[in-house]
C-alpha cells in the first residue's frame, strides 16, 4: 500500500476577492500559506462563536480549496456564502475530493504539489479536484471510511464533522488544536469577538478528550454505546460521541467532550464490551 486516499470533500474559492473575504471567514491566518505547499486547519465559526465547520486550507494558484469531512461540503458552502454580499469571489461547490497521503517514494511521481500535515491530515498529502491521474489508483490506494479518517483524528484529539453535529462546541473546546487552527492578532473574522473574550478570560467551554480502553472480547463490543453521559460522583461530567473498535490490538478509542471541571477527576467506568472497562489515558489539555 503506497497511498490512503481520505473521505473528504472540497470547496473551491476563487476571484480576485478570494483572500480577502477568507481571511475574515476562518479562524486561522491564511497570510500564512505563502508556499503553495503549506496547509493549515481552521475553524469556521457562527457569529455567536460556536463552531460550524473544521477544515483544512490549501492555495492552489490564485485560488483556495477547503477541505472538509465526506458530506460535509454543502452546508460548509451555505456558510460561506451567508456573508458574502458584496464579496468578489466565486464559490465551486467541488464535492468528492481525491486527497491522498503517500509514502515518500511514489510522492513525486503523483503530483507536482505536496502538501504539509495538519492535525486533521496528520500526514503529507497530495490534492485532486477533478482530475484523473495518469497512475492506476486502484493498485496504488487504499480508500479510509469516515470511521478509519475518525481514528486518525482521535489520535490527535481532533473530531470529526459528525461529532461536531448539533454540538455547541467553541474552539476553545479543542487545546490540542486551537494553537494551530485559531489566530489572536489577525484582524477581524466572524465569530472573533467571543474567542477573543474566552482566550482572555479563560474559556469554561467543555474540553475535548480521548482516550484508550482494553477489551475482553471485542466480539461483544457494543456500538449502540455512542453518545454515552459520563458522569462523576452522580453528576453529569461529559458524553462519549464516537468509539473505535481496533480489533487487532482489542483496543477501544473513545472520544468525547468532558466538563473542564472534571478534567482532572474523569476516571468513568462504563460498559465497552463483557464487562466494566476503565479509561486509562485522557488527554484534556
Amino acid at each position: 500500500m503506497r497511498g490512503i486516499q481520505l473521505p473528504l470533500d472540497a470547496v473551491r474559492l476563487t476571484g480576485k476577492g478570494a483572500s480577502e473575504y477568507l481571511q475574515g471567514q476562518v479562524t486561522a491566518d491564511i497570510g500564512s500559506l505563502i508556499e503553495r505547499e503549506d496547509a493549515v486547519d481552521a475553524f469556521i465559526l457562527e457569529p455567536s462563536g460556536k463552531v460550524n465547520s473544521l477544515v483544512t486550507v490549501v492555495r492552489r494558484d490564485d485560488d483556495f480549496v477547503l477541505l472538509v469531512d465526506e458530506g460535509y461540503s454543502e452546508s460548509l458552502l451555505a456558510r460561506l456564502k451567508r456573508f458574502a454580499i458584496r464579496a468578489k469571489t466565486e464559490f465551486v461547490l467541488e464535492g468528492s475530493a481525491h486527497v491522498v497521503i503517500r509514502d515518500h517514494e511514489s510522492m513525486g511521481d503523483f503530483s507536482p504539489v505536496t502538501y504539509t500535515s495538519t492535525n486533521l491530515i496528520p500526514a503529507p498529502f497530495v490534492l485532486r479536484l477533478g482530475e484523473k491521474s495518469e497512475v492506476d489508483h486502484e493498485e496504488l490506494e487504499t480508500r479510509l471510511d469516515i470511521n478509519g479518517l475518525g481514528l486518525l483524528r482521535a489520535e490527535r484529539v481532533a473530531p470529526l464533522m459528525r461529532d461536531l453535529s448539533d454540538t455547541s462546541a467553541f474552539p476553545a473546546t479543542f487545546p490540542d488544536i486551537f494553537t494551530a487552527s485559531v489566530s489572536l492578532s489577525k484582524g477581524c473574522y466572524t465569530g472573533q469577538e467571543l474567542v477573543a473574550r474566552m482566550d482572555s478570560r479563560g474559556s469554561t467551554a467543555p474540553l475535548v478528550f480521548s482516550t484508550l480502553a482494553p477489551l475482553d472480547d471485542t466480539n461483544s463490543f457494543d456500538a449502540t454505546l455512542h453518545s454515552e453521559t459520563l458522569t462523576v460522583d452522580d453528576v453529569e461530567a461529559g458524553k462519549v460521541t464516537t468509539f473505535y473498535l481496533d480489533d487487532h490490538s482489542k483496543l477501544m478509542l473513545a472520544t468525547g467532550y468532558v466538563k473542564r471541571s472534571y478534567a482532572d477527576k474523569l476516571s468513568v467506568e462504563f460498559i465497552g464490551a463483557s464487562s466494566n472497562v476503565r479509561f486509562i489515558r485522557t488527554k484534556p489539555s
